[in-house]
């Protein structure tokens, strides 16, 4: 009776496990809402393509409503050339800043993306290279303090450290002035408040960034 019973039963229940299996893999799935890159990364992919990255996951403070962004690298303590810069104004949703610089390997050699709300610009700059130490990056309203008045929230640095500082190679600092004190290469990508976003606008397409790094 019960091997009869069990005869019927059973490709009854094979066919509910297989049924909810199916339903798990093809069931419609909400959209992570958060606006992080993070939020949907392929973070093993990245890590087998080795392929590094700063930004995506900072934002916004809830009392700065614009500001100009900026990447910007420094050698040896000054400030050697800015990569890229943007403006942000976060609408009614998300206060994620939509910006982030991530670089890796290719058959041209390692090459590097400046990633905004538009567009990607894509470069091939030997300085991509030489970004093989330290990194740190900002998750929420946080930042590693400021550079030139940009509110650094990510870095990335080389290996390479400065004259006189080889010593301090082990050290992996997440303060950006002591990265910048030791590493010979430190990129920065940070943010500056306005009060409007014609402002910031203003500071960037004119001369009023470039003045700012001048100083």
């Amino acid at each position: 009776m019960v091997k009869r019973v069990w005869k019927v039963v059973h490709p009854l229940l094979t066919l509910a496990a297989v049924g909810c299996c199916v339903y798990l893999l093809l069931r419609p799935t909400a959209p992570v809402l958060s606006g992080r890159v993070s939020a949907g990364e392929d973070h093993h992919l990245r890590r087998f393509l080795d392929v590094k990255r700063i930004g995506g996951d900072a934002e916004l403070p809830a009392d700065v409503h614009h500001c100009a962004l900026a990447c910007f690298l420094y050698t040896d303590g000054q400030l050697d050339q800015r990569l890229s810069a943007d403006t942000f104004s976060p609408s009614a949703g998300s206060r994620v800043i939509p910006y982030f610089v991530m670089w890796g390997p290719t058959a041209k050699g390692v090459r590097g993306s400046t990633v905004n709300q538009w567009s990607a610009m894509s470069a091939a700059d030997d300085i991509w290279a030489k970004l093989d130490g330290p990194l740190a990056q900002c998750f929420g309203p946080t930042t590693f303090g400021e550079v030139h008045g940009f509110r650094i929230i990510g870095f990335a640095a080389s290996g390479e450290c400065r004259p006189s500082q080889e010593n301090k190679r082990n050290i992996s600092s997440g303060d950006v002035e002591t990265t910048i004190e030791i590493r010979r290469h430190v990129m920065m990508l940070g943010y500056k408040p306005f009060v409007t976003e014609e402002e910031a606008r203003k500071y960037v397409n004119g001369d009023g960034m470039d003045a700012d790094f001048r100083k």
